[in-house]
């Protein structure tokens, strides 16, 4: 049953990576199946990561020989490891939606990242080099990723997926990132999507 996980895992990821080229060229559902990828690859690795990262068979959770050659390190650090990967995935949804607080929980998710390697590599590298692997070519993976996205500014964002909107809803989007809680900007950006859309109506 691991090897469903793994192979889930594996799906899973691929769908990311589909959504985020879908977003990219702005091809239709691009952005539902980012959303609903993402979210169930962060399931997956929290809680559920302490089964895929350990190899446990779920169903061998609740029996004893499942933990018999672990100790309180191999069930923490799946734990912190399994939440990181989750908060860099949520925060890269985040990013590319253009969402509010994408930066700053993309920026938890990758220091998570970086200690979460830093404590595998310092607690299990030796004993335990198979598990240090899985855990340092999944958080490589998503800490390039990551990174890649977190240099790219929300304006740039807006002004590639927005492209065909006004300079002034950009504009607008664009200080409503800086305020989220500015209800004037809010209803100002309502009003010109409404504008938008009646023109394309007409």
């Amino acid at each position: 049953e691991t090897e469903k996980m793994k192979k889930a895992e594996f799906i899973l990821g691929a769908l990311v990576l589909v959504g985020l080229l879908l977003k990219y060229f702005k091809i239709p559902f691009g952005g539902a199946i980012l959303v609903i990828s993402t979210t169930f690859l962060a399931v997956l690795y929290y809680p559920l990561g302490f089964i895929l990262l350990n190899g446990i068979r779920s169903r061998d959770l609740f029996r004893s020989t499942a933990f018999k050659n672990t100790n309180w390190k191999s069930i923490l650090v799946p734990l912190v490891v399994g939440f990181a990967l989750a908060v860099a995935l949520i925060g890269i949804l985040f990013k590319v939606q253009i969402w509010p607080s994408g930066d700053f929980i993309l920026g938890v998710g990758l220091i998570l990242c970086f200690l979460s390697s830093t404590l595998s590599i310092f607690f299990l590298l030796k004993k335990q080099s198979v598990f240090a692997k899985r855990v340092l070519l999944r958080t490589g993976l998503l800490t390039g990723l990551g990174l890649s996205l977190f240099l790219i500014s929300d304006d740039t964002l807006i002004d590639h997926f927005f492209a065909e909107r006004s300079k002034e809803y950009r504009e607008t989007m664009k200080q409503l990132q800086e305020n989220s809680g500015n209800r004037d900007l809010q209803n100002k950006l309502m009003k010109l999507d409404k504008q938008h859309y009646e023109s394309i109506g007409d």
